[in-house]
């Protein structure tokens, strides 16, 4: 694989994103972090098309590890968290 088709892929990843179409991104996208994991942006459009609330959030925080001071990835961080239930308190 060439350094083109890895930028490639997060660019067609994040356009299918913008497009909404979950199905082709995030396939573009995995396949763009398994090459570039350090890629905060990468991370963030994952968690954009993730499957679930839980997923995106764990995708943003990755985001988070490596952009922390990045007010994007504050923000996506800010939505994810608001989406995952918070746990049910326990019963002693």
């Amino acid at each position: 694989m060439t350094e083109e088709e890895v930028r490639r892929w997060l660019s067609q990843g994040a356009a299918a994103a913008q497009a909404g179409d979950r199905a082709q991104a995030e396939p573009l996208l995995l396949r763009y972090v398994q090459a570039d994991p350090g890629n905060a942006e990468a991370w963030l459009w994952l968690g954009w098309v993730a499957g679930t609330p839980a997923e995106a959030l764990a995708r943003i925080q990755r985001a988070a590890t490596l952009a922390p001071d990045d007010a994007r990835v504050q923000k996506a961080l800010a939505w994810a968290q608001s989406r995952v239930p918070a746990a049910p308190p326990r019963a002693a």
